[in-house]
């Protein structure tokens, strides 16, 4: 009987245990779905507008221009000063360079902040063949501007200064306002902006030269004078265009670097790319019999093509000419006209169709 009684009271217990154990089940449900119930009744906290944190952008990174990334890297990783006057930051001296050759870069971009064209036109050598082409600069205004030093693509023992800076109003058609960047280059070419910064280059930029293009580059490139020979002028110009006429035959047949060529070769390369009976090429081409091309340089000059025409076939080229080596003041435009042969073009004539009271710029190299 005891034993009975002992076993109804351990399932008593058992099944209060359980019981109980189900109602603090609910009870914690319920006391945990309240709260859940509380917070969708609770309206959502007014957001307080807070401004954004200005962001903070480092000079190195403002070059506000289209250049390529490699380019941009190699500048906004060196020192960039905002002001002239932190020249020496750039510390320049202990290049190939001594300090005082790019003080001759500060001085000049200096003259061109400050609209000081005389001293602009002095350092381009304009001053001797087109005084006063600078004098529309004095229309230029400027915003911000930076100044860096980046090794030469070419050279990496060699700097080049870059001036990016923002022209905010401008007279000048060929500088309008806009943002821009220079490199400076100082040597056979006189000081001077060079737009072209990825393109170390003094042929017409954003072109592919046509064959007709090409053969008149030769000329320009190496013959001192801008206009071909004209038949119709006295005899006495003959003799002044007898160097470029020579050099011109050297340039057309690629032979000045392959050999030399006999008075008769000389002769027949004048009739057919010049249409000259009998010509006399100078003596200071004849070495031991035989005329060669001489060491001289050649002719450095800017310009652009502006247009190619073809009719009966004559090929006319019409071209525009810098007064600048930066490009930003206008020339003459000539036009020139030529006749394809077999192995280059035959040199008809030119005509300057528009002449500017500012001479073509160039140098002799």
């Amino acid at each position: 009987m005891k034993k009975i009684l002992y076993i109804l009271l351990c399932a008593a217990l058992i099944t209060g245990s359980f019981a109980g154990c189900a109602s603090g089940g609910e009870n914690n449900q319920a006391e945990e779905a309240a709260p859940e119930k509380q917070r969708l009744e609770i309206a959502e906290p007014e957001k307080i507008y807070e401004e954004p944190e200005e962001e903070i952008v480092t000079e190195n990174l403002i070059f506000d221009v289209n250049i390529s990334e490699e380019l941009r890297i190699i500048l906004e990783s060196g020192v960039i000063i905002t002001d002239i006057n932190d020249w020496e930051k750039l510390e320049l001296g202990y290049y190939d360079r001594s300090a005082e050759y790019f003080e001759w870069y500060r001085d000049y971009i200096l003259a061109f902040l400050t609209n000081d064209t005389a001293k602009l036109e002095e350092k381009t050598g304009l001053s001797h063949r087109s005084s006063g082409a600078y004098d529309i600069y004095n229309t230029l205004e400027f915003g911000k501007y930076k100044i860096t030093a980046a090794p030469d693509p070419m050279n990496d023992h060699l700097r080049f200064i870059y001036f990016y800076v923002e022209i905010i109003s401008s007279g000048v058609a060929l500088l309008p306002a806009g943002n821009y960047l220079f490199y400076i280059q100082q040597g056979m070419i006189p000081g001077h902006f060079n737009q072209s910064v990825e393109h170390l280059s003094t042929l017409p930029r954003n072109q592919i030269a046509t064959p007709a293009q090409a053969a008149l580059n030769k000329w320009l490139g190496r013959c001192i004078n801008l206009t071909f020979y004209n038949h119709d002028d006295s005899d006495r110009a003959l003799p002044w265009y007898a160097y470029d006429i020579t050099d011109y035959i050297f340039m057309a047949t690629e032979t000045g670097f392959t050999g030399g060529l006999t008075f008769e070769q000389i002769q027949e390369y004048a009739l057919k790319y010049f249409g000259i009976d009998d010509f006399i090429p100078p003596d200071g081409y004849l070495w031991e019999g035989l005329y060669y091309l001489s060491a001289r340089g050649g002719e450095i000059r800017f310009y652009e093509f502006l247009d190619e025409t073809e009719e009966n076939g004559i090929t006319t080229l019409t071209v525009k000419f810098f007064a600048d080596p930066s490009r930003t003041v206008q020339s003459h435009i000539i036009e020139y006209k030529m006749q394809a042969l077999d192995v280059g073009y035959k040199l008809i004539g030119s005509e300057i169709i528009y002449e500017s009271q500012f001479m073509p710029w160039h140098t002799s190299v």
